[in-house]
């Protein structure tokens, strides 16, 4: 995959693979994200990265959310489907959680489907649980820190508007089941943090850097901005000869000694950071496809390339700094570490934690309130090399899950 519009999609090239973009990920994604939801506040199971974090736009809520039809789902409850400490765990919990499995059910085969109704089960009598142990523990969480907590997931999560929909309508996700969950999530984090001690300290975070600095190595980066005349690959040779004579023709005004390239880049790029004049920001080589990042750094502090072809047309490069490879300082890892350092420890509280309250729980589960849709078919789709039911095998707890949790 070469440039795209943007600059930044180089970098997707290395991420996706040639011929790749972010919507099509994004589209194999949705089919598994509902899934992940289920694991939402079981912190012991990190979800799978979605889609790259480019979006930057404030992005709308829709007004409505479309319901699925029971029809289209592999099974649903009839009553109860279990009864933790006294409670029953609703038939209404377990088919919403299926309705947000159900369209992605017809992506796996009826072995895959029977474990993830095994899995659903295993996840909602989880979630029931802790809800009884964060509501007897009183923790509370502000709508402000949910409401944040909710414009970061949509901003990394997902690129636009219509991608937020899409899921929405896919997974039969809505903004206030994903709200309810970051609450509970929050809960949970906050809950963990006083009764096992999961926050890191800086005298943890500085040690960690000391006794593996070599492992903070960055390679060696350029701040660059381009130009790019659009054209797909496909041009005929005459808009070919034509584009690279308009690309020279600027190469050769950013070369003056008094030129604005990113005035230039304003006035003539077809990027979509034209605005911003063309600035790509700090990228490193590896980030980016070979005939950008081969030109881009040949390049020296000042320097505009000669028009460089892609399969999205001609570009000029200016490189405005460069940094060698170079060893990160501390303070530019250190939130690095603390992330990590805190994901580890968070991780294994919570599996500390789900240890403790099943131990005491009584769980008693209704299998007979769950009946299966005889008529349901599945369409394993095929994809180049790869088996998609493959991915959707959900992480599990325990080495191996239990039919009925302890």
């Amino acid at each position: 995959m070469a440039v795209s519009h943007d600059g930044r999609d180089l970098a997707v090239a290395r991420t996706f693979g040639r011929g790749a973009h972010p919507r099509n990920h994004m589209n194999r994604t949705l089919i598994y994200a509902a899934l992940t939801f289920l694991a939402a506040c079981d912190p012991a199971v990190e979800p799978p990265t979605t889609a790259p974090q480019t979006a930057s736009q404030t992005i709308a809520e829709p007004a409505e959310v479309p319901e699925f039809d029971d029809r289209t789902l592999p099974f649903h409850a009839s009553g109860p489907v279990a009864t933790v400490n006294g409670e029953d765990v609703s038939a209404e919990a377990f088919n919403e959680a299926a309705r947000r499995f159900g369209k992605m059910a017809k992506y796996l085969d009826k072995a895959r489907i029977t474990r993830y109704k095994e899995r659903i089960l295993t996840e909602i009598i989880r979630d029931h649980l802790t809800g009884q142990v964060l509501r007897d523990a009183k923790v509370d969480v502000s709508d402000e820190a949910v409401e944040a907590k909710f414009a970061e997931y949509l901003k990394q999560n997902f690129r636009s508007e219509e991608d937020v929909d899409e899921y929405y309508q896919r997974t039969g996700m809505s903004p206030e089941r994903i709200r309810a969950d970051i609450r509970k999530s929050l809960a949970l984090e906050e809950y963990l943090d006083q009764k096992y001690q999961t926050a890191v300290s800086d005298e943890e975070v500085r040690t960690y850097y000391d006794e593996n600095t070599s492992r903070f190595s960055a390679s060696a980066e350029v701040h660059a901005a381009h130009i790019l005349l659009a054209m797909p690959r496909s041009a005929p040779p005459e808009e070919v000869k034509e584009k690279k004579k308009e690309a020279q023709k600027l190469a050769r005004k950013a070369r003056k000694v008094d030129a604005d390239f990113a005035a230039l880049a304003r006035e003539h790029s077809s990027g979509p950071r034209a605005d911003k004049g063309g600035d790509l920001g700090w990228f490193a080589e590896r980030q980016m496809v070979p005939e950008f990042s081969n030109a881009a750094f040949k390049l020296a502090v000042g320097e505009v390339s000669d028009p460089v072809r892609s399969s999205h047309g001609f570009h000029v490069i200016k490189v405005f700094e460069r940094r060698e490879e170079r060893i990160k300082p501390f303070e530019e890892a250190a939130p690095e570490i603390r992330s990590s350092l805190s994901r580890s420890r968070k991780r294994d509280a919570s599996i500390k934690f789900m240890q403790d309250v099943r131990t005491k729980a009584k769980i008693v589960q209704h299998p007979e309130n769950i009946v299966d849709n005889p008529n349901f078919e599945t369409k394993p789709p095929k994809f180049p090399g790869r088996d998609i039911a493959a991915g959707l095998e959900a992480p599990t707890f325990e080495k191996k899950a239990a039919a009925t949790p302890k």
